[in-house]
């Protein structure tokens, strides 16, 4: 159960003052009949403020915006309500069949706010992808039937019994089935409501799950007190349904059930990530441990962009309400991979022109010929890669936020030469060092900032040829979705007796391949497919698996 500072609480115990002092200025005998006017005005300003500012107050400290939209909802109901009782007993007293059909509309706001209570209820511990269960649909529709049902009374008078031609029908009648009914339906969904937030509430504190339902105990106490006395009570039942929804709901709030945006002090004092959380003014209001000290300077460019501390720290920025949250990232382990990709370039540049050296020594002529055609093809088939790594490395304004792609380019060559140098004078390959090539490649992804993972199912071997084709796919896709990729996953698998490749991919880019690639997939008698489903792209490359005759 979170703390609960004395400041935190006097929003709540105003508006509980509010509305004691409304039941005071209500239990007095005015006989003024424009004093009486006024209370009635004010009463009724009192009870829509407060579920106001309680819609306002949740839809800051909520962090659900799924649940937000569901108070809200309630709320509006509350809100219809108070203005639906203050039509029937400020405007319209005196047309009876008007007052009437105003009265049988309080029965929307007792039908449908349950529902949604219970609703706000079943949320709490789910994410926030999760949907609500398709049974609400037909819920929300029996909540409709039942309220067309009392809309409907006059014509068959099965909630409420009327003496004939309604003779003073506002005092003398009777209940009929409909309206236990809908009794059933109104206490069921509050109470169940209240008793799935308790049991929920045991994992926050044992002791906390008591204060929801001490405020439904103290509601249903007075509703059935106003039952006998109703004109003697300061509350009529409208205000009364409301305080019960606000001041249970409230309550889960205040003792964490429902998770709201407090308590950000404690949080991030005590987290272990560098953070802290500026005012607009560029002055530090809420500061993690280790967070690094920032000048107004640093803080400024920040917000702009990001920025580098030193070497291996980079400072971020996202603005947030009132202000900007400042954190930074250690990148000297990106660092130390990129100066070892950097290395391997430099070796295999180094490595090619000592075989051409070598190509003088005639008594190595044929393999340094052999070995000087593997690496010009290599040079050859990512020289695209290379020339992307020189304009990226040239754009020196860009660099840091292009150094992320500059590893997935270096990674391909590195991977691309690893392999051809393996399938040189090999019929097969063990489809295991495909997918070795595309995990790493699916990690630097991952420093790009588009998670990625890969599966292989199974062990098989496939012919070089194919292996190679893979992993060039796989690059010509990725770079084909790289700007606009949000995610990725691959599968290897062998299926039929082919090799199959299946890549989905989240990204509203078209998807296209360069015109060797599919000539090469043609010419390898494969079969490529391409499906685009609500901003994600199901892509299958199928290959026959060869070295064994198919």
């Amino acid at each position: 159960m979170k703390r609960i500072k004395p400041k935190d609480r006097f929003p709540a115990v105003l508006a509980l003052t509010m509305f004691g002092l409304t039941g005071i200025l209500k239990s007095l005998r005015i006989e003024s009949p424009s004093i009486r006017d006024f209370i009635f005005v004010l009463t009724n300003a009192v009870f829509l403020g407060i579920i106001i500012w309680w819609m306002i107050y949740t839809q800051r400290s909520l962090l659900s915006k799924k649940m937000r939209a569901m108070i809200t909802a309630l709320s509006l109901l509350m809100m219809f309500y108070i203005f639906v009782r203050n039509c029937k007993y400020r405007y319209f007293y005196e047309i009876e069949i008007a007052c009437r059909y105003l009265w049988y509309l309080y029965y929307l706001p007792q039908l449908f706010a349950p529902l949604i209570a219970f609703a706000v209820a079943d949320r709490v511990g789910k994410t926030e992808e999760s949907r609500l269960s398709k049974v609400y649909i037909m819920l929300f529709a029996v909540a409709g039937v039942l309220l067309l049902g009392i809309l409907t009374n006059d014509f068959h008078q099965l909630a409420f019994r009327f003496n004939p031609g309604f003779e003073n029908w506002n005092d003398d009648y009777d209940y009929g089935p409909l309206f236990y009914a809908v009794a059933v339906w109104v206490y069921f969904w509050i109470f169940a409501a209240v008793g799935l937030l308790s049991y929920k509430c045991k994992a926050v504190n044992k002791k906390a799950e008591l204060v929801p339902i001490f405020w439904l105990a103290v509601g249903t106490a007075y509703i059935i007190l106003l039952s006998f006395k109703s004109s003697s009570l300061p509350f009529q039942l409208p205000e009364t349904h409301c305080f019960i929804f606000i001041a249970v709901i409230e309550s889960c709030i205040r003792i964490g059930l429902l998770p709201s945006n407090t308590g950000y002090r404690e949080f991030i004092s005590n987290s272990s990530a560098a953070v802290q959380i500026a005012d607009s003014g560029g002055n530090v209001v809420y500061s993690s441990k280790n967070a690094v000290p920032l000048t107004a300077e640093q803080m400024k460019l920040a917000v702009k962009e990001t920025v580098y501390i030193d070497k291996d720290t980079l400072l971020h920025s996202k603005p947030v309400s009132g202000g900007n949250i400042f954190w930074t990232d250690d990148i000297s382990a990106v660092n130390k991979i990129i100066d070892e990709l950097i290395e391997i370039g430099d070796g295999l540049n180094e490595k090619s022109r000592l075989l051409k050296a070598e190509a003088d020594l005639k008594e190595q002529q044929a393999r340094i010929e052999e070995q000087n055609r593997l690496y010009d093809s290599i040079s050859v088939l990512v020289k695209p890669q290379l020339d992307r790594i020189a304009e990226l490395i040239e754009n020196e304004g860009s660099l840091n936020r292009n150094m992320p792609l500059i590893c997935v380019l270096l990674c391909y060559i590195k991977r691309r030469a690893n392999l051809t140098l393996i399938a040189d004078g090999a019929e097969t390959l063990d489809v295991r060092e495909l997918f070795l090539s595309v995990k790493e490649s699916s990690e630097y992804l991952k420093l790009y900032g588009a998670p990625a993972s890969v599966f292989c199912d199974g062990e098989f071997t496939a012919s070089a040829e194919t292996v190679l084709l893979a992993f060039d796919f796989w690059q010509a896709v990725i770079e084909a979705f790289l700007p606009g990729l949000e995610a990725v996953m691959a599968k290897l698998s062998e299926e039929n007796g082919a090799f199959v490749m299946k890549i989905t991919a989240d990204c509203e880019l078209e998807f296209s391949l360069p015109e060797k690639l599919r000539d090469r997939i043609e010419n390898a008698k494969g079969e490529l497919r391409s499906v685009s489903e609500d901003g994600t792209r199901f892509i299958t490359l199928i290959l026959p698996k060869g070295g064994d005759g198919k």
